[in-house]
C-alpha cells in the first residue's frame, strides 16, 4: 500500500466510531491486516478474545479493540498504539473505504477500443475501460467507472461514483443511482420471465417493457440477475446489498438497507420491506408482501405474506425458534414411531399401513 496515515488521523476521520487512543497517536500506518498477519506499520481490528493474544504478539503498530479488550490491552502494558471502538467491524469498513480502497485511483479516460453510441453524456471524470459498448443517449456521472467488456444499452443513466465492474450488462432504459457497485457477470434489466399459455398448452412471450431502477448506494454481487418489469419498474431501494448469484424477478420492489446473502430467489411482483436480512438460498414466492425488519434463515421458503417483523426459518415457514425446535425433533421421529407401534400392539390396535 502506498497510503501512510497516522492513528490520530484515522480516529479524526470517523470520531463517531473511534474513541480513546492509548499510546503514540502519530504512529504511521501503511496497511490494514488480519490479526494473525500483523506486519510492521499495519493496523489490526480485533473484536474477539480468541484473536486478542495473537494481535498483541504480532508486529502490528496499532490495534482497534472493543472497550473490554481495550481495557485488557492497556492493563497488559503493551507498547502498541490502541484505539477503542464499540463497533470494530464498522470501524474496519470505514477505515478501509477511506484510506485503503480496494482499487487504486485510475486515470480518467475513455479507452480507444470502447464503442460509444450517439448523444452520450459521459462525465470528464468518468472512466470507460477497454471494449465497453454503450448504446445511444447514455448518461454516465462524475467519477463513475465502467469496467472492460461491459455492455450499457441505450437510454441508461448511471450516477456519480458508481462502479460497474467488467462483463456487466445493463439493459436499455435502466437507471442506476449514485455510489452503487455492480460486480462482474451480473445482468441488470434482462427480460422478465412472462408467458401466456393457450388452450393447446403452448406458451407465448409477453414482452417486458419496463425497466430496472437501482437507487443510491446499492451493491449487486457477481452473477446476479435482476429482471426488468413487465410495464413499469423493478426497483432496488437505497442502501440494499445483494450477494452473488441472487435472482430478482420482474416487477419486484426490494426495500431500503436490505442484506441478501448468496443464492436467494425473489419471484416476480414480490414487495420486500426495509431492513430485511435473508440467509443463503432463501426462496420467496411471487406476488407476496413482506413487512420491514424481517430476518429469514438460510433455505427458508416463503409462500404467503409476512406481516409481523421478526426472525423466521424453514419450510413450511415458522418463527425461527419454533423452526429450530421442529428441526431438532426430526431426529427423534424413528424412536417415537417405534414407541407408538409398541403402544398400538399392546392395546390390540391395528396399524393401517399393514391393512
Amino acid at each position: 500500500m502506498s497510503t501512510s496515515i497516522t492513528c490520530l488521523e484515522i480516529s479524526k476521520a470517523n470520531p463517531q466510531i473511534f474513541g480513546e487512543i492509548h499510546g503514540d497517536p502519530n504512529v504511521k500506518i501503511d496497511d490494514i491486516a488480519p490479526a494473525e498477519d500483523g506486519k510492521p506499520n499495519s493496523l489490526l481490528f480485533v473484536a474477539s478474545l480468541k484473536l486478542f493474544e495473537v494481535a498483541l504478539k504480532s508486529d502490528a503498530a496499532a490495534i482497534v479493540l472493543t472497550p473490554d479488550l481495550f481495557k485488557k490491552a492497556v492493563e497488559s502494558k503493551t507498547t502498541k498504539t490502541l484505539l477503542v471502538s464499540k463497533n470494530v467491524q464498522l470501524a474496519l469498513a470505514l477505515t478501509a473505504q477511506t484510506f485503503f480502497p480496494l482499487y487504486s485511483p485510475q486515470e480518467k479516460s475513455i479507452h480507444p477500443t470502447a464503442t460509444i453510441g450517439k448523444n452520450n453524456k459521459i462525465s470528464k471524470s468518468a472512466k470507460v475501460d477497454a471494449h465497453v459498448v454503450t448504446g445511444d443517449n447514455v448518461t454516465i456521472g462524475d467519477n463513475a467507472w465502467i469496467g472492460s467488456n461491459s455492455v450499457i444499452e441505450s437510454n441508461v443513466t448511471i450516477g456519480s461514483n458508481t462502479r460497474i465492474l467488467p462483463l456487466v450488462f445493463v439493459g436499455s432504459g435502466c437507471r442506476i443511482g449514485n455510489n452503487c457497485e455492480i460486480k462482474p457477470n451480473s445482468t441488470i434489466g434482462s427480460e422478465g420471465f412472462g408467458f401466456a399459455t393457450d388452450e393447446k398448452g403452448q406458451h407465448h412471450r409477453i414482452p417486458q417493457r419496463g425497466i430496472v431502477v437501482l437507487e443510491d448506494k446499492v451493491f449487486i454481487g457477481a452473477n446476479c440477475t435482476i429482471d426488468r418489469a413487465t410495464f413499469k419498474e423493478t426497483r432496488i431501494k437505497e442502501g440494499t446489498k445483494i450477494d452473488n448469484m441472487v435472482h430478482v424477478g420482474h416487477n419486484c420492489k426490494i426495500g431500503k438497507h436490505g442484506l441478501f446473502v448468496s443464492g436467494i430467489v425473489f419471484a416476480g411482483s414480490t414487495e420486500i420491506g426495509d431492513h430485511n436480512v435473508y440467509g443463503g438460498h432463501a426462496s420467496i414466492s411471487g406476488h407476496l408482501k413482506i413487512t420491514d425488519h424481517v430476518h429469514l434463515g438460510g433455505r427458508a421458503a416463503v409462500l404467503s405474506d409476512i406481516t409481523k417483523p421478526g426472525a423466521y426459518g424453514g419450510y413450511p415457514l415458522l418463527p425461527l425458534k419454533e423452526h429450530f425446535k421442529s428441526t431438532a425433533s426430526m431426529g427423534h421421529l424413528p424412536r417415537i414411531r417405534r414407541q407408538i407401534k409398541q403402544i398400538m400392539k399392546h392395546l390390540g390396535l391395528k396399524d393401517d399401513e399393514n391393512q
